[in-house]
């Protein structure tokens, strides 16, 4: 489907006028964009790469799906690439401003 419609006559005919090229080059220009050639193939070597293991969920999103919680106290530990240890707490309240309350750097 997406073969198609970057195929298509009408989106060649749109790629090639010279404000949509001058357009486009300015913003790959201020956004220091660079193609990819191959960015099917690129998105699936990323995914690979992630570390979705180090996602932390609420209570609420377990019991939602029906799957078991993972193990743990109160707070459970995230690595970040960063290398700063990040603790959330698994049901955080707001505090006045909003903001879940337990949130935060605990040390690195």
């Amino acid at each position: 489907m997406f073969d198609e419609f970057v195929s298509s006559p009408e989106e060649q005919e749109y790629k090639a006028r010279p404000e949509v090229n001058c357009v486009l080059e300015t913003i790959r220009k201020e956004v220091d964009v660079v193609l990819i050639d191959t960015p099917f193939e690129y998105i699936k070597d990323l995914q690979s790469k992630f570390p979705y293991e180090q996602i932390s969920f609420t209570n609420k999103y377990y019991d939602t799906l029906g799957i078991e919680r993972p193990a743990g106290g109160e707070y459970r530990k995230i690595e970040r690439v960063t290398g700063f240890r990040i603790f959330i707490p698994n049901n955080p309240q707001p505090n006045k401003a909003g903001i879940p309350s337990g949130l935060g750097n605990r040390g690195k």
